[in-house]
């Protein structure tokens, strides 16, 4: 972690790791969630790096904070929207960070990091956090005194929601309930499916992934077969290249009894050549091999070259599913309209 000044801006940098979650990674770039701090991508060092913008903002961190009864109000009620907008974009609340030196205060309203690295126990990083604001109130406002430790009392309790926790601190379980009541009947009926539609997306590209590592596993054991039909196949190749060489030899064998009879015998026409018994048995020995090499080579070039073309266009294909594959996954995971919370 590392604060950097540029001009007028002063930047939270965050290393960008492979284990950040993808989907909340890209939601937090691409829309401006309220109560969170608005952080950008950039190129740092050769490395991606993520930029919180924390100008004109104090960490709770710092030592002149001391809050008051409205402070601890208005800090509950940043926490409250916060986790209210992370659940109109589908964003768990797990990678809030509470840290004192994340958590930053700007004319009375309070913001939030959020950094979608590996999920932590919640309950523990906001049992240490109420631990924190106790540590950080005014001990003479008996308001400030009240909220944090029924913060810390309450939060502490299990099977229950940080949003549900705050609510029911602030505005007490009747006014839960009917805040919950609202809140369901201002969903318009377009909403729903909408959101419905990108946790389907959302899941499918999951699926997607899920059927990319099966495929590579059946991929695996199909080279593995397809390593024991090689070894046949060489078997037959031997075989083939047996009946090659003889073919070849009675070919060559052919040839020179041939030449020996019409250099012997001082043979003048081809006709006069079969006329004889051994030119007859010369020619048909001849014809045999010529067929025999046909036969045995003739196959295995036409098998090969229609398996090439086969090949070829099996791999054109593949490639071009391949790619259209990957691009509805980027449309289906990155392409999200952004979702205002009613």
């Amino acid at each position: 972690m590392l604060i950097q000044k540029e001009q007028s801006h002063q930047y939270l940098i965050i290393a960008q790791t492979p284990e950040m979650d993808e989907f909340a990674l890209r939601m937090i770039l691409e829309n401006h969630i309220q109560g969170l701090v608005a952080v950008r991508q950039r190129m740092f060092n050769g490395e991606m790096n993520l930029y919180y913008d924390i100008t004109g903002k104090t960490p709770l961190s710092d030592h002149s904070i001391r809050l008051g009864g409205t402070d601890m109000r208005s800090l509950l009620q940043s926490l409250l929207l916060v986790t209210e907008k992370l659940s109109s974009y589908f964003l768990p609340e797990d990678f809030i960070c509470f840290a004192p030196d994340l958590v930053f205060s700007q004319n009375g309203e309070w913001s939030f990091c959020y950094i979608p690295e590996e999920k932590g126990d919640l309950r523990e990083s906001c049992i240490r956090f109420s631990e924190e604001l106790l540590g950080k109130i005014d001990q003479e406002d008996e308001q400030a005194v009240v909220l944090a430790y029924q913060f810390y009392r309450m939060i502490k309790r299990e099977n229950d929601t940080l949003h549900h926790v705050i609510l029911e601190l602030l505005y007490g379980a009747e006014s839960e309930r009917a805040v919950e009541g609202i809140m369901e009947a201002d969903r318009s009926e377009e909403d729903i499916p909408e959101k419905s539609l990108m946790q389907q997306e959302f899941s499918q590209d999951r699926s997607n992934q899920m059927g990319d590592v099966l495929s590579d596993l059946s991929n695996l054991s199909a080279a593995k077969k397809d390593g024991g039909c090689e070894d046949s196949d060489r078997k037959e190749k031997g075989v083939d290249l047996f009946a090659l060489l003889l073919f070849v030899l009675l070919f060559c064998g052919s040839i020179g009894v041939s030449c020996y009879l019409i250099f012997a015998w001082q043979v003048d026409s081809f006709w006069d050549f079969i006329a004889l018994r051994e030119g007859i048995l010369s020619v048909v020995f001849l014809l045999l091999s010529i067929g025999g090499i046909a036969v045995t080579t003739l196959p295995v070039v036409l098998h090969r070259f229609f398996q090439m073309r086969w090949q070829r266009k099996e791999r054109k294909e593949k490639r071009e599913t391949d790619e259209k594959e990957g691009e509805q996954e980027m449309r289906d995971v990155f392409e999200i309209p952004q979702i205002e919370l009613k």
